[in-house]
């Protein structure tokens, strides 16, 4: 993190200020400095630019001559003069002095400020520790002696003045609780799949004694991976879209005005959840009965949270202000964010009541077939959603 020093000052000390503004830049240190003649540039606000480098400041340095005197306004017969915030100079002081960022006035020549010459909103000047320039000879030396060491001994700049402002902020914090989630969502499948070859390892010798078996085992494992890799794929781009790719296409303040931490813990509840009987089908890969009840348990915990999300995004967008999120994107490879949602919820629903039938009727083999089918339909319906195409998301000017 850096020092960074703000000059406050009239065109008539401007030498001066480029003088102590050279040496600072020429100290070794994390220093960065403000100076509006050089660091606003062409065409942009500097009005903004002046309140943002105060805001990230660490200190002002306050340059004073014999011409300087902030203006006033009139008052009325019942007032006093007050502070004039149409000057610039001053509205400086008085921004700096409300965030309590550090002021050093430098006075040239003993241009020391009276109290009749300033408003009462500047009156703290008069109690500020300050440097007072004998002449010109002696700027350079007074800078090292009393101006330097009070640059060395700032307070680093806030957080977010290196952050660097807002919008980078908040990017952050989608992004590292992408993270988490991410890291969270990767262990809890890692630790199913291990199990389930653990599992299957374990029992060739014990459990499957005949054909029946060896191919019951067989199709409960492509079963178990052919869930594995969608769920994985499906939760892994839910967390991407979620926290991350949808940011930059719709807009941070959207984003910003629909996220709210019941939809973080819903993630971390949804995750927990699905991990969670990932690891306990993966234990019963030699049982083909009790594997697809497992089986059965998955796609009613999926279509409950896929209907949980299709009703929260309604609500949440109804609510809003920034539109539907329902609309058609590359990131989702041209289906609309509901799309994929509908389809998982179709296609679980009646391969659970397949299987169920399955169950019922002491057919294990033909409830794993369906089983098989279900990611077969579901990949082949959501392809685009899995992998998306990078060229479109290009061509469509997706940062």
């Amino acid at each position: 993190m850096s020092k960074s020093i703000f000059f406050s000052y009239r065109r008539s000390q401007f030498l001066a200020a480029q003088l102590m503004l050279s040496w600072v830049k020429n100290e070794r240190g994390p220093y960065a400095t403000f100076i509006d003649v050089d660091d606003i540039k062409k065409g942009e606000s500097w009005a903004d630019r002046i309140q943002s480098e105060l805001l990230r400041c660490s200190g002002v340095i306050l340059i004073i001559d014999n011409e300087w005197q902030p203006a006033k306004t009139t008052g009325s017969s019942s007032e006093e003069p007050g502070l004039d915030l149409s000057d610039w100079m001053s509205r400086e002081l008085f921004i700096a002095h409300v965030l309590r960022r550090q002021i050093l006035p430098v006075y040239l020549s003993d241009a020391v400020p009276t109290d009749l010459q300033l408003p009462n909103e500047l009156a703290f000047l008069r109690q500020l520790q300050h440097v007072n320039i004998r002449s010109n000879e002696t700027l350079r030396e007074q800078f090292e002696a009393e101006i330097l060491p009070w640059i060395q001994a700032l307070p680093h700049s806030p957080y977010f003045a290196d952050a660097l402002d807002g919008v980078e902020m908040v990017k952050a914090i989608l992004k590292n609780l992408h993270q988490s989630l991410k890291w969270l969502w990767q262990f809890l499948m890692a630790v199913a799949l291990v199990n389930a070859f653990r599992c299957v390892g374990e029992g060739i010798p014990g459990t499957m004694t005949t054909t029946e078996s060896l191919v019951g085992t067989t199709l409960a494992l492509l079963s178990f991976i052919g869930c594995f890799i969608r769920f994985y794929l499906g939760d892994s781009r839910y967390l991407d879209l979620s926290y991350l790719e949808t940011t930059y296409e719709r807009g941070l303040e959207s984003e910003i005005h629909k996220f709210s931490p019941t939809k973080r813990l819903m993630d971390v509840v949804l995750l927990l959840s699905i991990g969670g009987v990932f690891f306990v089908m993966s234990g019963f890969l030699t049982q083909i009965t009790q594997y697809l009840f497992g089986f059965v348990i998955l796609m009613l915990v999926n279509v409950f949270w896929l209907v949980v999300q299709l009703v929260w995004r309604q609500v949440r967008d109804g609510r809003s202000d920034y539109g539907t999120t329902n609309t058609a994107s590359p990131l989702t490879g041209g289906m609309k964010a509901d799309d994929p949602l509908r389809i998982w919820v179709v296609n679980n629903v009646i391969s659970m009541l397949l299987v169920m039938i399955a169950i019922t009727l002491g057919w294990p083999i033909v409830g794993l077939i369906i089983t098989l089918v279900n990611s077969v339909f579901d990949f082949y319906y959501t392809w685009p959603y899995y992998f998306p195409s990078l060229i479109k998301i290009r061509d469509a000017q997706v940062p």
